[in-house]
């Protein structure tokens, strides 16, 4: 294994000799990203991204002058240094629509865009957008691939411009496990909701008060092949502890979420010092409770203090490794919190361990209320593909024999 050491390259952060973690750039904060600055929520784009394709090129036509959809581009995935077959596999890229939309080339809710599986298809791939991306100039765009090789690329066309396009896109048709809290109330096939506070769901969100821990109903996340993404708008003090990971929680007492008669399996980021910590209660050893040595920590993205104010909706992706002895957790945000923590103790935890997010685990001092806009399950490599957007897609490579000279 190599050093645990986070080196910013080419849009990735990277653990040195292992696992390649993508940093998202939804701009939440105007802060990180992957390759440039991002937007506020609620205020005007700024340029970044990952040199995501913008309009014109001498390609598309306008949305609305009836001439069907016209090719704005081409996603390539490069997996050169891939090591075994990925299937159906999540792929992450960004496109600056603010420039297609101006031009007439994409609806200003983003709903025309295809991704097709190959040139000369017209077979869409499964596609998502996070909506409060869409117009802007690093638009995320989620897709499911069917079959990507090692040592070779995969060239996939964009499409757009059909102003009778209404695509519906699906969170659960890409990813391993979905909740955009799209209905009218939690759903109870998906998760267990424990603590005495409350959570509503309206306009897509989330919300709740007081303390409560959502778990998910079935095991989905595991060492070093699963990564849970969520969107979330939570502020942490005092007394209010939040927690993004993976665990089983057990015990009937009480009506925080701390300690108490409560035990639990997992690992799990808490925002109380911005560390890591494991319970294990199957394998018999003990690292209950157990801090990991932090390699890399900026600031909790989640900290309300009366100077920083109310914390704005950003993005995290969680993950983890089992070691031969001990365990590897890791962080990446778009608010500049970036973490690798180790626990070197000899433990281990189960095969697969439900998503376990804690809004407020403890009930106590600033109570705001949270905010959880999705939640997300997608794979991961052992070497994450690389992709970039370009004008048009390459030439097909030749094949069959050489011609007779």
């Amino acid at each position: 294994m190599g050093s645990a050491v986070l080196l910013l390259a080419g849009g990735f952060i990277a653990c040195s000799g292992e696992t390649v973690v993508s940093l998202l750039d939804t701009g939440d904060s105007g802060l990180g990203g992957r390759a440039g600055a991002g937007h506020s929520d609620g205020g005007s784009p700024s340029d970044g991204g990952t040199g995501g394709l913008g309009a014109g090129d001498g390609q598309g036509g306008e949305s609305g002058d009836g001439a069907g959809p016209m090719p704005v581009g081409c996603v390539v995935i490069d997996y050169s240094d891939g090591e075994v077959p990925l299937t159906d596999y999540q792929i992450l890229f960004t496109l600056n629509t603010t420039i297609l939309i101006a031009a007439d080339q994409l609806r200003s809710d983003c709903a025309d865009l295809r991704v097709l599986s190959g040139p000369g298809s017209n077979t869409a791939l499964p596609t998502w957008i996070p909506q409060h991306t869409c117009e802007r100039l690093s638009t995320q765009v989620w897709i499911r691939v069917p079959e990507i090789l090692p040592g070779g690329t995969v060239s996939l066309p964009l499409e757009a411009g059909d102003a009778g396009a209404n695509l519906e896109w699906s969170g659960e048709d890409v990813f391993e496990f979905f909740d955009g809290f799209d209905g009218l109330e939690l759903d109870g096939d998906r998760w267990v909701q424990f603590g005495s506070g409350s959570a509503s769901l309206d306009d897509g969100l989330l919300s709740s008060t007081g303390p409560v821990l959502l778990q998910s109903e079935t095991a989905q996340l595991s060492s070093a092949s699963r990564v849970l993404g969520v969107r979330i708008r939570a502020e942490s003090s005092e007394g209010t502890e939040v927690d993004l990971g993976a665990g089983v929680l057990t015990g009937t007492s009480g009506d925080t979420l701390s300690a108490f008669d409560r035990s639990w399996d997992g690992v799990v980021f808490t925002s109380a010092e911005g560390t890591a910590l494991v319970v294990d209660g199957e394998s018999g050893t003990s690292c209950d409770d157990a801090s990991f040595s932090r390699d890399l920590l900026v600031s909790v993205p989640w900290t309300y203090t009366e100077d920083t104010g109310p914390v704005g909706f950003f993005t995290a992706e969680f993950g983890y490794e089992q070691l031969a002895a001990g365990i590897r957790a890791w962080l990446v945000t778009s608010r500049d919190y970036n973490v690798i923590a180790n626990h070197d103790e000899d433990c281990s935890l189960p095969e697969q361990l439900p998503v376990l997010i804690g809004l407020d685990h403890t009930g106590g001092g600033h109570v705001p209320t949270q905010q959880l806009d999705y939640v997300y399950v997608r794979q991961q490599a052992a070497v994450e593909p690389a992709v970039q957007v370009v004008s048009t897609c390459p030439a097909a490579e030749p094949t069959g024999p050489e011609p007779v000279p």
